[in-house]
Formats: C-alpha cells, sequence, structure tokens
C-alpha cells in the first residue's frame, strides 16, 4: 500500500479559470479517494467561489483538491477516504440554491462520461 500527501493552491485566474498546482499524487489504496461534483445550473456562477464555500463546508479533516474542469464540473480529491465518505454521507448538497451532485470517481473512469441522473434527498 501506498500512500503520499497531497496538497495544493487554488488561485483566482483573470479569465475565470481556476490553477490547481498539484504536489505528490501517487496512491495505491483501491479506491479514488475523488468525488466528481456537478452543479446543476444553466446559468453561470462563481467557480470560485463554489470552491471556497465547498472548501468550508465540507471541513475535511485532512483536506482535499479541486479544480474546475468544466462550466459546471469539479473533482475532488480527498486524502482520506474517510472524509470523502463524510462528504457523501451528508448529501444533499446545494449552492446558491442549485443542487450539487456527487459521483464517486471508479478506478479508470473518466468524469465527463459520468451520468448524473439523481441526487440523495
Amino acid at each position: 500500500m501506498v500512500e503520499a500527501s497531497m496538497r495544493g493552491v487554488l488561485e483566482n485566474e483573470e479569465d475565470g479559470v481556476i490553477r490547481l498546482e498539484l504536489r505528490s499524487v501517487e496512491t495505491d489504496m483501491g479506491s479514488t479517494r475523488c468525488l466528481i461534483e456537478k452543479v446543476l445550473s444553466n446559468k453561470p456562477f462563481n467557480a470560485f467561489g463554489f470552491l471556497e464555500s465547498m472548501k468550508r463546508a465540507m471541513a475535511p479533516a485532512r483536506g482535499f483538491t479541486a479544480k474546475k474542469i468544466d462550466k459546471n464540473l469539479f473533482p475532488f480529491q480527498f486524502i482520506m477516504e474517510v472524509d470523502m465518505r463524510s462528504v457523501l454521507n451528508r448529501e444533499p448538497w446545494h449552492f446558491e440554491k442549485t443542487v450539487v451532485m456527487l459521483k464517486e470517481l471508479g478506478r479508470g473512469e473518466q468524469p465527463s462520461t459520468l451520468v448524473f441522473g439523481k441526487a440523495a434527498f
């Protein structure tokens, strides 16, 4: 079993892109410890504000890294699986009165191919 520390820095770029700088991402623990979060909105929203709000609301003990990969799709990579499970157990999530759907990313899966068909309530 290999476990590595993962730390990141979120930067708010002028063009609205959020850059995540990762250090040491190697892991081999049977779980990706990654949740893909989708904001169910066609309206524009502040992606950096979403990431900051989720960071405060989720409050993981060991932290996570996150970035924007599409207009409303965000991968959240957790350092500890227990933190990820805690987030899943506290569904449903929302941001600015909009549902945020969560899906655990399996090994070999691509975030863009996930189907978000139902949310826990």
